[in-house]
């Protein structure tokens, strides 16, 4: 099974069963298909950069959606995150997965050994180094560190300094979240230059928010045409105020 395939889908649908079925997951970005497809994007270019049976980092793997999918397409996936949550036990019953548990106290420090990895994927991770009493060039010199010559790492969910909806949310509804640190192209061409990586790939994506969706009554949340609709409105936006677009990915490159 490879990542780029149109089995992604099912996969991430097997992610909204699993949040319908238990609450305890803590998948909250997987109650609507139309949430769920956001993360098609991410697995196309982890397909790209990454043959089959590749050994991939999930750097901050959270409730660990994205490990599960990495698993369930073939890879070797070692999880790395501070919290061992339902999906992750469920995991660590699975081959080809290995879980770590991160050290608050050490918010840089990778504990991996230098070129161990093909991959290192993020979702929604880099722009919160600086919370925990790290800085986002430290973690990517880390990240360098333990890729192998010539690996990838793809940031994703990176936000957007300019982002519509980012800044709607920080000016009108403050207590709703919003990212404390946000990017631009320039600043992502920095600091991949200032921990010895070389950005491939930067680009934005999704104009329209997409976890919202999971609040919107059932009838829409579960409908393929709702959903088809949704996407085709926000690849309209994204190309013709793309600059404006939530969030941003990237792929950067350890030489060879």
């Amino acid at each position: 099974m490879l990542a780029g395939s149109t089995d992604v889908k099912e996969i991430l649908k097997e992610l909204v069963l699993l949040q319908e079925q238990h609450a305890d997951f803590s998948l909250e970005q997987f109650q609507s298909a139309t949430s769920a497809f956001q993360y098609c994007l991410l697995y196309s270019l982890i397909s790209k950069y990454a043959p089959s049976c590749s050994r991939i980092l999930d750097w901050g793997c959270g409730a660990g959606h994205c490990s599960y999918v990495l698993q369930r397409l073939g890879y070797f996936v070692h999880a790395y995150g501070f919290n061992s949550y339902p999906l992750i036990s469920l995991l660590s019953k699975k081959e080809k997965f290995v879980f770590r548990k991160a050290d608050h106290s050490s918010p840089v420090n990778i504990p991996f050994p230098e070129n161990e990895f093909d991959l290192v994927a993020s979702v929604g991770v880099l722009e919160h180094v600086r919370d925990l009493g790290g800085k986002e060039v430290l973690s990517l010199k880390e990240i360098a560190r333990i890729l192998r010559p010539g690996g990838h790492f793809i940031c994703y969910h990176f936000p957007n300094k300019y982002s519509l909806f980012e800044n709607i949310t920080r000016k009108y509804r403050k207590n709703t979240f919003s990212h404390q640190y946000t990017y631009t192209k320039e600043d992502i061409v920095n600091l991949c230059r200032e921990s010895g990586l070389l950005a491939v790939e930067i680009k934005m994506y999704n104009f329209l928010p997409r976890n919202i969706v999971g609040r919107f009554p059932g009838f829409l949340r579960h409908s393929a045409l709702f959903n088809y609709i949704y996407n085709m409105i926000d690849n309209i936006l994204t190309g013709l105020l793309g600059f404006l677009c939530q969030n941003y990915y990237f792929v950067a490159k350890k030489s060879q």
